[in-house]
């Protein structure tokens, strides 16, 4: 089973320019709703696999995006457990 990294913005304008770095980048990514596990506050982050974490961060850093990225558990994809 794979594991997934949220990638976190201080804005979805943010996310929507990370989004197309990562993409730039190789790595299967997608926006989804920040799950309430992580944030209460409404939002979008980028959902990538963990193994691609590293790689993501480098590719962010060179393009002087500010985020953070935590490590999402299984449960947060469980049906309507996001919003």
């Amino acid at each position: 089973m794979t594991g997934y990294s949220a990638i976190l913005f201080r804005s979805s304008s943010h996310s929507v320019w990370a989004a197309r770095i990562i993409k730039k980048a190789g790595i299967e990514r997608m926006m989804i709703p920040v799950p309430r596990s992580v944030s209460p506050d409404c939002g979008y982050c980028i959902r990538i696999p963990s193994v691609d974490a590293g790689r993501a961060d480098e590719a962010l850093a060179r393009a002087g995006i500010e985020f953070s990225m935590v490590e999402l558990e299984e449960r947060a994809f469980a049906a309507g457990a996001g919003r």
